[in-house]
């Protein structure tokens, strides 16, 4: 079985698949994926090219930096995912091909990317936009940021509408727990 986790930005998708993780499911996640594509030669070449040496710090891509250029617009988010989207959903796929396993998958653009279609079943972690943006605050994120990047991804509420199960976060990890459970229960 596999199961997709997904929400927007912040919303705690990592440590909900870190629970799920916990009760014996593989672990794949795209964002890790995506910090190794960003580690290839070819695929680093095409991003200083694009966004200029300004994304690099000692010589490695500093996704901060990328992140910054490329959600400035919607132009800039089409290179971005161009050069990296093929290579990471490549690799998810190869990763998820054994269909005895059972897998958590953690892609934030799952939507976007349709990747839905290879999950048996879709989490979509929600929380309110007040936590969201404090919690992007203390990961060092500006408010501008935090604008951006919610532009360029399907907005929470259709998140939840195109997914099985909604996991609302509200920051206490107690009640995250309880949620996992009762979705795994069901399934």
């Amino acid at each position: 079985m596999i199961i997709g986790i997904t929400g927007i930005f912040q919303s705690g998708k990592s440590t909900v698949a870190q629970l799920i993780k916990e009760k014996g499911y593989k672990h794949i996640d795209a964002d890790a994926i995506g910090h190794e594509v960003l580690d290839e030669p070819l695929i680093k070449e095409r991003l200083v090219k694009t966004f200029g040496d300004g994304i690099l710090e000692d010589g490695f891509i500093d996704r901060k930096k990328l992140g910054r250029r490329a959600f400035k617009s919607q132009s800039s988010l089409q290179q971005l995912n161009t050069i990296v989207h093929p290579k990471i959903l490549e690799t998810i796929r190869q990763r998820t091909q054994d269909k005895e396993e059972n897998i958590v998958l953690d892609a934030p653009l799952l939507f976007e990317t349709n990747l839905q279609n290879i999950c048996d079943k879709v989490i979509t972690v929600t929380l309110t936009p007040a936590l969201q943006e404090a919690r992007a605050k203390d990961n060092g994120w500006e408010q501008e940021d935090l604008d951006n990047i919610n532009k360029t991804q399907l907005p929470q509420e259709k998140k939840e509408e195109l997914a099985d199960f909604t996991i609302q976060n509200n920051g206490e990890n107690e009640d995250l727990k309880l949620q996992v459970e009762v979705i795994l229960q069901s399934l």
